[in-house]
């Protein structure tokens, strides 16, 4: 992202425009890093957010209204108190570097009137707010740097707070020619020229020149430095009269300068810079939050499966130990048979063999210590010690197995959700089956829990009319085939693979079903399943009445029977396919 000093310009002289003049009405800190004051000017109500996450800094109006902590951080309670209801006076940037500086007029402890400032360093992870008096004096920051921290710039209350040193390069307005230096790419000269460019931008600049950001300034001819110059002074000229082409470029970068977007690709223009960097990080943001929600519940089922497969290992490794249970029973039956053959006492006994025809008699290694007689009840104390394990870890064995299934169609059901209320869902499933622990709740502030309706099932209507349903997630896939759908519906299922509840809902037309009903019901069983990158799939079909779920199962595990499979491509438009 370039939210460089080119950017932060244009944001600020957006948003001094509209705040000038105004009061701060409320300060909430959203986030670890972020503050949003809600501000009130020219009789309009206005939303800035500043962040100094690593990989969000900056600074913005926005209409998205973030959930605020219950209690709130020391942080929000220090300027809540020093800048709340406080008049704004200005905001402005110091020089093109990424800081921005905003002036509050309030009064003191006396009730005498004060300028206080709250300054947003945009740094990367080295980002910061930091809340000072008129003299420079830090009351706090939201990121304290203590000398253990940085012995060369300490960022704690009571110090004095300094700017960072300043970089020796040109302000846009007195650009009028780039330093050349052979030893490097031109748009390494060009950035280390001017101030408030970014890596991005210098190499636009070079693009426009048509010439290659990485070739070296000594390899430059007169023509392409002439060319870089014109387009250098044109970009120059546009910031200094605020012409900002605000873009998003390719859903995954911004920019305020058109020579950034030319020839790019794929661009979403916005009339000011704030609609743009609202609109980018309010999808970043979601994205960030959805990936969080998905990677911590795919942590939890991780370790689920991996904890299940470890336990299958054990009892596949005890049924191989204890496979042949049978043959202590034969040895303890055939001692038994031909007891009165032997001494008291014998190393190896010699027995015929009623159960094996083609081994008419096998000999039987003793415990020499103990009587033959004693030697008998030992292999029936082995036979049903053995078959008690082998059983015992063949049942186990099922059961991990069923888990590991049910774990795994949690995968592909995550797969197919693009919302992250549907994860919450998902993580309501997880909690109901044991997988994670019920959030606990604040005695003293109680969260407010709200009644909701969960998402209803996919639904897509064919060309011939019919309606299909599909699950989200397992807890609905076993409400839709148990519950909602009728005896006479379709059910569709992929064979052998997690995948989604199918309906088609016959019922709406006498029992009747067309070869393409059900083919489009089965492409869409294919595309909601975890195979869906296979080109061809197998999916299995039958009336919902001979569906049924599983004694004791998980939800939507059941149990199917008169069906038929049949073959087809996955898609989530399977109508575009006929």
């Amino acid at each position: 992202m370039a939210f460089d000093g080119i950017v932060l310009s244009a944001a600020v002289w957006e948003i001094n425009g509209l705040l000038a003049g105004g009061r701060i009405e409320r300060v909430f800190q959203t986030g670890k890093n972020e503050i949003t004051l809600l501000c009130h000017s020219h009789s309009e109500k206005y939303r800035v957010s500043i962040s100094a996450a690593a990989e969000n800094a900056g600074i913005h109006l926005t209409k998205v209204k973030k959930e605020n902590p219950l209690i709130a951080p020391p942080f929000a309670m220090v300027l809540r108190k020093h800048i709340q209801n406080g008049k704004i006076i200005s905001l402005e940037q110091v020089g093109y570097d990424r800081i921005a500086i905003l002036t509050v007029e309030t009064h003191n402890e006396m009730g005498d009137i004060v300028n206080k400032k709250l300054i947003m360093e945009i740094m990367g992870k080295y980002s910061n707010i930091i809340l000072t008096s008129e003299n420079g004096t830090i009351f706090d920051s939201i990121k304290r740097v203590d000398e253990d921290m940085s012995s060369v710039r300490e960022i704690m209350p009571g110090r004095i707070y300094t700017l960072p040193p300043k970089q020796d390069k040109l302000l846009p307005e007195e650009v009028i020619d780039f330093t050349e230096n052979g030893e490097i790419a031109v748009s390494k000269a060009i950035l280390n020229t001017v101030s408030g460019f970014s890596p991005q931008l210098s190499k636009a600049v070079c693009r426009k020149a048509k010439v290659h950001h990485n070739k070296l300034c000594s390899d430059i001819t007169n023509e392409e430095r002439n060319e870089i110059k014109t387009a250098l002074l044109d970009v120059c000229h546009d910031i200094c009269d605020k012409k900002f082409y605000p873009a998003i470029i390719e859903d995954k970068d911004f920019h305020c300068m058109a020579v950034v977007s030319e020839n790019i690709g794929k661009i979403q223009k916005f009339n000011t810079v704030n609609l743009m960097l609202d609109s980018f990080y309010t999808q970043k943001d979601s994205s960030d939050r959805f990936n969080q929600k998905k990677n911590s519940l795919l942590k939890h089922i991780n370790a689920a499966t991996e904890k299940c497969r470890k336990k299958m290992q054990i009892h596949e490794s005890t049924m191989c130990e204890s496979e042949d249970f049978e043959k202590y029973k034969e040895f303890g039956e055939l001692i038994t048979s031909n007891m009165y053959k032997y001494p008291e006492f014998a190393d190896e006994v010699k027995a015929i063999n009623y159960y094996d025809e083609n081994m008419p008699e096998v000999t039987i290694s003793l415990d020499k210590n103990k009587s033959v007689s004693q030697n008998a009840q030992i292999f029936f104390k082995k036979y049903r010690k053995n078959k008690t394990a082998y059983e015992s870890a063949e049942k186990y064995l099922t059961e991990d197995m069923e888990e590991m299934d049910y774990l795994e169609s949690i995968k592909a059901m995550m797969d197919n959700n693009v919302l992250i209320e549907e994860l919450d869902e998902i993580k309501a499933e997880l909690i109901q089956e044991g997988y994670l622990k019920p959030e606990k709740q604040n005695k003293k502030n109680p969260k407010k829990i709200e009644a909701t309706m969960p998402f209803a099932p996919y639904e897509y209507t064919t060309e011939e009319g019919y309606t299909i349903l599909i699950g989200r997630n397992n807890l609905q896939n076993e409400k839709l085939t148990c519950k909602m759908a009728k005896a006479e519906d379709m059910w569709f299922h992929v064979k052998n693979a997690p995948g989604s509840h199918v309906i088609l809902k016959t019922s709406d037309h006498e029992g009747q079903v067309t070869a393409k009903s059900v083919f489009c019901a089965a492409s869409l069983a294919a595309w909601y399943s975890s195979v869906r990158q296979t080109s061809k799939i197998d999916v299995d079909y039958t009336r919902v009445k001979h569906v049924r779920k599983q004694p004791g199962g998980r939800p939507g595990m059941v149990n199917y029977v008169n069906y038929k499979t049949i073959t087809v491509p996955p898609n989530e438009n399977p109508e575009a396919l006929k």
